[in-house]
């Protein structure tokens, strides 16, 4: 008996050209899902897992490798960013092959009955997908008719959209297997921008799932629940990336690193305790008004080398609004710090909450002022996606869901006057005080500058430069700013 042929496929915004997000790491999600399926199921299937700017740079070299990998089932993951990539590769997909097409991911879980309503697409699976796809598998292989049944789909049944029973977490983390290393090139990632603003061969860790706050415009996938992998656990997926694939550079996919403490110091002293040396990296962010210094000098041992927080919006008022209800002195605390070790430092802001004020964004940016050393700000518009109660309060407040719809497929930045409660000379204005009084000023240019060339080579600071400031030439015209005056004093 032949084995089922599986291809998984992560869709990147990058095959679009959106140059700023520019962006591509190791499908951590489908490696896992991978894994999963080849320890249950063994010489009975048959993964492949390709990724676009990868294994393929446009919808023509799609769908030869569909011919050519002629798959018995196509599984599609995306973001809410990359939602037409999804639609246009299932309808290849149905065109290329007899295959079952199912999606999943983070924008199939969070709008699954208008992914479900796509005719290419014969199911979704909503959320944490190893269970779900074993019982979807299982079915298939064994002949079951009923594999559109199962827990935690959402499927088009009798000309209806329907969602089966939810399907449960996996509460034991240890029980999952490593990630499917061997069904990527982890060398194919080496000079590609990622994440972080290192470029070199690297690897994705997750060492937590979830998060329990309730921030009003994230989804709930996982149902707020948090767990934890076992320390060992990630210290052994550590050492067999550093040993096995020449890896130094890791970066935790975590939501919340830092959310149990015990268990981050366990893993972190294992680092240290270790004969390694590795650099570590945070680009989802630290919860800042949790962490503790002393925790923040274990991560600086360990290897930390770049990290982010969030502070989102400095009014109290909307930091209740979105029930993120942060303690904005601890994450000031927290920052500083963080950027008195020698790390590079970013920091998270949004405008544009549903019901925001002008005085309300503009404070936002004011407290920048209370951490001058941060070395990248990013401003970022609000996206309402569709399933989260800032989503809802917005229709509530009269916003149009086409206009919603149509802004998710843009970066971040953008801005989208349809679905801001802001206008757009008053966001440039915001971003202008940003750059002239934070970004580009000459004392923290000369303290942040130092500190990124002690751990970044100028082809990548360049790189992340280019994306990151608008008008941005060389790093010399950085320099030129900093240190003009001592230039002259020498007769320069």
């Amino acid at each position: 008996m032949k084995p089922f042929k599986i291809v998984l496929i992560d869709f990147s915004p990058a095959l679009d050209n959106k140059t700023l997000w520019n962006v591509i790491e190791p499908p951590l999600g489908l490696m896992y899902l991978s894994a999963w399926q080849k320890r249950k199921f063994g010489n009975d299937i048959d993964v492949k897992i390709l990724q676009a700017k990868i294994n393929f740079r446009s919808y023509s070299e799609y769908e030869d490798l569909i011919l050519k990998l002629n798959p018995d089932l196509i599984g599609l993951r995306c973001l809410t960013v990359t939602s037409n990539q999804i639609h246009m590769a299932a309808k290849l997909g149905r065109k290329n092959s007899n295959a079952i097409i199912i999606a999943g991911g983070p924008y199939p879980s969070s709008s699954p009955e208008k992914v479900a309503s796509d005719s290419n697409i014969d199911a979704v699976v909503i959320g944490e997908g190893e269970l779900t796809f074993e019982e979807v598998l299982e079915n298939i292989i064994e002949g079951a008719d009923k594999w559109r049944d199962v827990d935690g789909l959402c499927v088009m049944k009798d000309g209806k959209i329907v969602r089966t029973p939810p399907r449960s977490l996996i509460e034991d983390l240890s029980k999952l297997p490593l990630p499917d290393y061997d069904g990527v090139n982890l060398n194919s990632y080496n000079g590609r921008p990622g994440f972080s603003i290192s470029s070199q061969k690297r690897a994705l860790i997750q060492s937590t799932r979830g998060c329990p706050y309730e921030c009003s415009y994230c989804h709930d996938i996982m149902k707020n629940r948090f767990r934890s992998r076992p320390p060992e656990s990630v210290m052994e997926e550590i050492l067999e990336l550093y040993h096995k694939y020449d890896i130094r550079d890791f970066v935790f996919a975590d939501d919340l690193f830092n959310l149990r403490i015990k268990n981050a110091e366990a893993l972190l002293k294992m680092i240290i305790n270790e004969p390694i040396k590795i650099r570590l990296f945070f680009p989802n962010g630290l919860r800042g008004d949790i962490i503790t210094p002393a925790l923040i000098d274990l991560l600086v041992e360990a290897g930390m080398v770049e990290v982010n927080y969030a502070l989102e919006t400095a009014s109290p008022r909307m930091q209740s609004i979105i029930k993120k209800r942060l303690s904005i002195p601890k994450l000031i605390d927290a920052v500083n710090y963080t950027t008195s070790k020698d790390v590079v430092v970013g920091l998270f802001l949004m405008m544009g909450f549903p019901g925001e004020t002008e005085e309300e964004a503009e404070l936002t940016i004011k407290t920048i002022n209370d951490m001058p050393m941060v070395h990248f700000p990013y401003l970022n518009m609000v996206k309402l996606y569709e399933g989260t109660p800032i989503y809802q309060t917005a229709i509530e407040m009269g916003y149009s869901p086409d206009s919603i719809e149509k802004s998710l497929n843009d970066s971040y930045d953008r801005f989208q006057e349809p679905v801001m409660p802001l206008n757009e000379t008053f966001v440039n204005t915001m971003r202008r005080k940003l750059i002239k009084n934070h970004i580009m000023k000459k004392e923290r240019l000369q303290h942040v500058l130092p500190i990124q060339r002690m751990h970044f080579p100028e082809s990548e600071l360049e790189r992340k430069y280019g994306t990151y400031l608008p008008g941005f030439k060389d790093m010399e015209h950085l320099d030129r700013k900093a240190y003009s005056a001592y230039s002259v004093i020498a007769g320069n």
